[in-house]
């Protein structure tokens, strides 16, 4: 797929990924809105904490203890000294010393499930030519980094003795991965091409002063276009102002895009310091039927574009509020019974 800063996301409908392990306590985890971007935290390190003035050596009581076992359905994963260590201890100790990969991590596997899902619902089929003909391009980048990375070793070899895995099983993941992606991609526009959606351009002011330039401007019969490509710190002002389509949501961008006759400018729409202007164009009414019908649209649509990450974003909102996700057991196999 392709992508866009998230930070620029953020400004439009909230972070990608959505950090479902930050909301363990809500199961159902609502969509996501235009306040509030996910914070990922930096997990201190022991080193980290020695440079923070707690050096010296540890008080007798405070030394570390013997694991013990956190969870009755814990796998063991390796032993040392004759001394267990658990699939949960693995987790426990990653969740400390990097809790935004646990996180980014656990959203891509629940996105996974959510797409898996939607591709059901909509009776998705990959066509068998286009899956081997995207793993044969999958597999060639893949060989060609490897020759980038390590000229002196196979494929084969640098996936067994640098990445320390059975090549078969790799390989399978790696082609299990793309088939995931294309299952998600389908359903991403499938959502998009079904919804009722207006194509519209957007303008991004920094500040007050860039606003009153981009308001001058306009009065003056300059396009919107022209002034996008200006003054907007969006990405899509390399294509003046030209975002992917937008979905009817609560999402206060979407509301001021429904609400603004076509070719008219709306705003602006404060958020964050910096002032919003969006320009609706075309309206679509969305369409739907079975994949049988919607299914050649969707491959021509994505020939012609790929999945940026606004669409993305906005499909995701939409399997939060139809599928219930509950990140809560994760902490329960930790030894976490209570979360506040």
């Amino acid at each position: 797929m392709q992508r866009h800063p998230i930070a620029a996301l953020a400004l439009l409908y909230g972070s990608l990924a959505g950090g479902f392990v930050a909301c363990q306590s809500n199961p159902k985890r609502p969509q996501p809105s235009d306040e509030e971007v996910r914070a990922h935290l930096e997990a201190s390190t022991p080193q980290d904490s020695v440079e923070s003035g707690l050096d010296g050596p540890l008080p007798v009581d405070s030394q570390p203890q013997k694991a013990t076992r956190p969870n009755a359905n814990s796998t063991v994963v390796a032993t040392a000294a004759g001394q267990s260590i658990y699939a949960a201890d693995l987790v426990g100790a990653w969740m400390f010393r990097d809790s935004q990969g646990v996180r980014e991590l656990l959203d891509r596997l629940v996105l996974d499930r959510l797409a898996t899902a939607e591709a059901a619902r909509l009776g998705v089929r990959l066509d068998g030519a286009m899956v081997s003909k995207d793993w044969k391009s999958t597999l060639a980048e893949f060989e060609a980094e490897v020759q980038r990375a390590d000229p002196d070793r196979t494929r084969d070899q640098f996936i067994r003795e640098r990445l320390g895995m059975d090549p078969d099983v790799y390989l399978h993941s790696m082609a299990n991965r793309r088939r995931l992606d294309l299952l998600a991609a389908r359903c991403v526009r499938a959502f998009s091409l079904e919804s009722e959606n207006i194509e519209a351009r957007l303008l991004v002011a920094p500040d007050r002063q860039t606003a009153d330039r981009v308001e001058a401007g306009l009065a003056q019969g300059q396009s919107f276009e022209a002034l996008a490509r200006e003054h907007s710190i969006d990405p899509s002002a390399e294509e003046g102002g030209r975002i992917p389509p937008v979905v009817r949501s609560r999402a206060s961008i979407a509301r001021l895009v429904f609400a603004t006759p076509l070719g008219e400018v709306g705003g602006p729409l404060q958020e964050r310091g910096r002032f919003l202007y969006v320009l609706p164009e075309r309206h679509h009414p969305g369409q739907s039927g079975p994949w049988s019908q919607l299914g050649p649209q969707v491959e021509a649509s994505l020939a012609e574009r790929p999945i940026e990450d606004l669409e993305f974003v906005q499909w995701q909102a939409m399997a939060l509020e139809r599928y219930e996700v509950d990140t809560r057991p994760l902490l329960r196999f930790l030894g976490h019974e209570r979360v506040d």
